[in-house]
């Protein structure tokens, strides 16, 4: 007889072994995989969370999801996707995202866009976008522009397995509407003191 268990314990390991299977098999996963060829908006969330606490931790405001510029996030991502193209220019008049924006009739005083592609796997590809932003200087600097109000991102995976990211910012003319209004009314205060009679 060989060195090991007994052989009447063979049943009750093989029944363990068993056993043993069925639970891991059983047990829930977390799901990170993307479909290519749609957005992902949990991706999306987790950039948004991921970019306003960047925002928080240096001082400044936590960014509104602005449903407008998601869509056209969006459509930016998913076109360089498709289109096989990666920039700030739009191809073929080589027009930008403000284009954009403004034949879409989104009102903004200032906007400002990152972009960004990855390959690999779909976990912890926010994390590893948003770290890539935080190094160079010029995406962290409109990451903590302080003229936004707004932001909205979209998402995209390609055929080809990599994952696309527009993030954009702004400043909403709402914003600016409401941050003249205490200075508009100053003013009209001080105009119609003119207007009266001095004493």
């Amino acid at each position: 007889m060989s060195a090991g268990l007994p052989r009447r314990f063979a049943p009750l390991l093989g029944l363990a072994l068993v056993l043993g299977s069925l639970g891991s098999a059983a047990s829930p996963r977390p799901a990170v995989a993307w479909d290519a060829g749609v957005p992902d908006a949990p991706s999306e969330r987790l950039l948004t969370a991921l970019t306003n606490e960047s925002r928080t931790d240096d001082g400044l405001a936590a960014l509104s999801i602005d449903r407008d510029l998601v869509a056209i996030a969006r459509w930016r991502s998913a076109d360089m996707a498709e289109r096989g193209y990666f920039s700030h220019d739009i191809p073929p008049r080589g027009t930008k995202v403000f284009n954009e924006l403004s034949e879409r009739g989104y009102c903004y005083v200032v906007a400002g866009e990152n972009i960004g592609w990855l390959s690999g796997p779909d976990g912890g590809a926010e994390e590893r976008i948003h770290a890539m932003f935080l190094a160079s200087p010029r995406h962290k600097a409109l990451i903590l522009g302080e003229a936004w109000d707004a932001i909205g991102i979209g998402s995209y995976k390609g055929a080809d397995g990599r994952h696309y990211w527009t993030v954009l910012f702004a400043e909403t003319c709402e914003a600016d509407a409401a941050s003249a209004a205490p200075a508009m009314l100053v003013s009209l205060i001080v105009g119609l003191a003119r207007l009266l009679p001095s004493v």
